[in-house]
């Protein structure tokens, strides 16, 4: 019969806090909707291996393809949170190519490069105590 599962995962309904971490989320790496990125599927994917991290716990409430069905249903409402909410980050002012706001290149790489530092402290702390 179609329909869900009994006893199965039900759907989890988006909140408004869902929506306001979205818009942030999408703030940090397309600050400017004009460049484009937002309805990619690339930064959702992004956004779910971030999900590990605390900061980004919220995002494993939905999947990668159920937060750009969000954004991609509800543009007109989240454009201008996401507006706000860069508007509110430091921008550089070079503008040299792309917006210096966006973090969309170095945020993966702060949690990876986060987590070889503690990997490489547990390490000298092991030699040391030789």
């Amino acid at each position: 019969m179609p329909g869900r599962t009994p006893g199965g995962r039900g759907r989890t309904n988006f909140t408004s806090e869902d929506d306001d971490n979205l818009a942030y989320y999408l703030a940090t790496i397309y600050p400017n909707k004009a460049n484009g990125g937002r309805v990619g599927i690339k930064a959702y994917k992004d956004l779910m291996d971030l999900s590990d991290e605390p900061d980004f716990a919220w995002a494993r409430r939905h999947t990668a393809h159920s937060w750009r069905e969000r954004y991609k249903k509800n543009q007109p409402r989240l454009d201008p949170l996401i507006d706000d909410h860069a508007e509110q980050q430091k921008d550089v002012g070079h503008h040299f190519g792309h917006d210096a706001r966006s973090r969309r290149h170095r945020l993966l790489w702060y949690y990876k490069e986060e987590e070889e530092d503690e990997e490489g402290e547990g390490e000298e702390q092991e030699h040391q105590g030789r």
